[in-house]
């Protein structure tokens, strides 16, 4: 199971920062509703969700939609899946901005001794996360933390 996990952590990671390939999506047959315009349902979920920010840029992708924005100067990258439901929204923080419980936890793990190269918040509809990418010598690891400073998966990144 920690595979399966590590393996899916992986994948939205690389959609979460755009590493995924563009594509289009295809209508389906018989939908006689006319559905709302893609930049219409995600301007919509912006302007609630994000009520100061900006959107910079809609990008398709194989399993969903990348949108950047501009939240009170921050870069937030938010992604959808195919039926255009939100999936998670993602930015760097720096370290001091992560919450002491969870840099304690960290601290006290088997990663207290590696370097940290980036810091990454992850708003999800089950939770907050924190994603930790580390490296020490020449090997890098992806941790992640959920908001109560449980560890939920590593991916080693190669």
């Amino acid at each position: 199971m920690k595979t399966k996990f590590s393996i899916w952590l992986l994948c939205a990671c690389c959609l979460i920062f755009g590493a995924a390939c563009s594509g289009n999506a295809k209508k389906q047959k018989g939908d006689e509703s006319k559905p709302e315009a893609p930049e219409t349902v995600f301007t919509k979920f912006v302007q609630q969700q994000y009520p100061n920010a900006t959107i910079d840029e809609i990008q398709p992708q194989v399993n969903g939609t990348l949108v950047e924005i501009k939240d009170d100067g921050i870069e937030k990258d938010l992604f959808f899946d195919n039926a255009k439901q939100w999936v998670s929204t993602s930015w760097d923080i720096k370290p001091e901005d992560v919450p002491v419980s969870i840099m304690g936890e960290l601290e006290n793990s088997a990663y207290a001794l590696w370097g940290m190269k980036e810091t990454t918040i992850i708003e999800r509809p089950d939770g907050i996360f924190y994603l930790f990418e580390l490296s020490k010598d020449n090997n890098t690891v992806q941790v992640l933390y959920n908001q109560d400073g449980e560890h939920v998966a590593e991916v080693t990144v190669e």
